[in-house]
């Protein structure tokens, strides 16, 4: 899987986040009054490019995983076919919200430089960290376009021959069903994206 596109997966798994960074930095922002737009730039900058750095990176990974969903839904993208051997849906959603969203709205302070600096510092070590050993948060828009995560045992035909895989994360939009076979994108060796619903809606 492509660093950058894991990246973008990494950043639109913290769409809350951002999204409460920029309405803290707002709402401190038009918690006072200014005389004119420099005293608001000079006493406000922290903020302000905060915020927008923010809705910058989130917008550019949030338009580039949604040109990713769309191009992966076409017939020709499919990877394989797998067999599904075993499934259970992720249910990582509460440790994820409060590694990703509680611990940094409490340690780090995002009005003043030394907060933003440090937060930065943390989210780039987990970025890295993340990205390096294909962690695979849980991620609200794919929730948002119906896709689950599944923890899976799959059943691949690799130059002829039966392979199988234990500990398979696959994003799908209907329920997995031992025993059935799917195709499917492969990310990387252990991230797939089930493709028959979408397929269905190419073929219909």
């Amino acid at each position: 899987m492509d660093k950058k596109f894991k990246f973008h997966m990494l950043i639109t798994s913290f769409i809350p986040l951002w999204i409460s960074i920029a309405i803290i930095d707002i709402w401190t922002i038009f918690s006072d009054s200014y005389s004119s737009l420099s005293q608001l730039f000079q006493s406000k900058y922290v903020e302000l490019s905060t915020a927008l750095f923010f809705l910058v990176i989130l917008t550019i990974s949030f338009i580039c995983i949604l040109h990713f969903l769309d191009t992966k839904s076409k017939k020709d993208e499919s990877s394989g076919v797998a067999k599904v051997l075993s499934a259970r849906k992720s249910n990582t959603l509460v440790s994820d919200f409060l590694l990703a969203y509680v611990l940094p709205m409490i340690a780090f302070d995002f009005t003043n430089p030394q907060g933003v600096l440090l937060f930065l510092i943390y989210f780039c070590v987990l970025a890295f960290l993340s990205i390096r050993n294909n962690n695979v948060y849980t991620n609200i828009l794919f929730e948002f376009k119906k896709y689950s995560m599944y923890n899976c045992k799959m059943e691949f035909i690799v130059a002829g021959k039966a392979v199988i895989r234990d500990d398979c994360t696959v994003f799908s939009k209907s329920n997995l069903i031992i025993n059935s076979e799917i195709p499917y994108f492969d990310f990387d060796n252990d991230i797939y994206i089930d493709l028959s619903q979408n397929l269905k809606g190419v073929n219909s």
